[in-house]
């Protein structure tokens, strides 16, 4: 049993001469053909309460996919608080030590954790430091500090007129960086 369309209503004198050559007048004045209306009815097919099951699994998969994928670089960064909060003033060479060495497993790489740890050293030195909450705020000083510098004077992306340019994306699993390259080739 064919259903009527109640998408476009047919308007005018000349709908009945139009419709039975198999023609609709719309509201726009323009004839459209005429062709069965397919609808789908959620309750009868199920067809929107699948998509709607997978789109939340699919949800719930990428949410637990990103924290697996950070939960390590967690777990090593709670081990700085934990250092730090037995810290004094003669254990800080010994635990600027075990501090770079956690800096360099959560992915600051060596470079940048010897700058961090250079420049909380030196706010030792210097006597600012009394305690572990001062080596926490100097640590984050530190690398605020390296953010804004953006690591160092030779780091600035210079695309060249030749083509291709290649550009390196580095980041931990579950970062965002295929997303980051998709939004930065739009």
């Amino acid at each position: 049993m064919e259903q009527q369309c109640h998408c476009e209503r047919p308007v005018g004198p000349q709908r009945p001469a139009l419709h039975q050559q198999g023609w609709r007048v719309t509201e726009r004045c323009r004839p459209v053909k005429q062709r069965r209306c397919s609808r789908i009815h959620a309750a009868e097919s199920g067809l929107l309460q699948k998509m709607g099951r997978v789109l939340k699994e699919k949800a719930t998969g990428d949410l637990d996919r990103i924290f697996k994928g950070t939960s390590k670089t967690r777990e090593r960064l709670g081990l700085v608080d934990e250092l730090l909060a037995y810290w004094r003033v003669e254990d800080a060479e010994a635990t600027l030590e075990e501090l770079e060495d956690l800096l360099i497993s959560v992915d600051f790489g060596p470079k940048t954790s010897g700058k961090v740890v250079d420049a909380v050293r030196t706010s030792i030195k210097r006597g600012k430091i009394k305690s572990g909450d001062d080596i926490r705020k100097e640590l984050q000083t530190a690398i605020k500090q390296l953010l804004a510098d953006r690591g160092g004077p030779n780091t600035e992306l210079r695309l060249g007129a030749e083509r291709p340019n290649v550009i390196m994306v580095v980041g931990v699993n579950g970062s965002g960086k295929t997303t980051t390259i998709g939004k930065l080739a739009a």
